[in-house]
């Protein structure tokens, strides 16, 4: 039996259907961040594995990426005028670097 003519067999076209994954990223699979030194790396390397899937995902880790922030990162951005916010959240890389500023400093070291 030929593979094409095989495809016709309901059963068979079932076993021959190619799998697909799904490409969303649900938000509870992004890690928490308390703000601390000793997890910051841990953190980005984390969050570098989501950024690394291309420009939208780094958008949107941009924009979500607050939401599981605890501790002193939750009280850094809520003390962040807006402008500064809306700045910062147009992408992971500039998030990244604000986050990088701001506490990995001389007393992260």
């Amino acid at each position: 039996m030929a593979l094409d003519a095989a495809a016709d067999d309901p059963e068979v076209a079932h076993f021959l259907e190619q799998w697909t994954l799904n490409r969303k990223i649900n938000i509870s699979n992004l890690p928490t961040w308390d703000g601390e030194g000793e997890t910051i790396i841990a953190y980005f390397a984390h969050m570098h594995q989501f950024a690394r899937l291309g420009v939208k995902i780094r958008q949107a880790l941009a924009e979500v990426a607050l939401q599981k922030w605890t501790g002193a990162a939750s009280d850094w951005w809520d003390a962040l005028p807006p402008d500064s916010q809306d700045a910062i959240c147009t992408d992971w890389d500039i998030m990244l670097l604000a986050l990088w500023q701001q506490f990995m400093n001389d007393e992260w070291i």
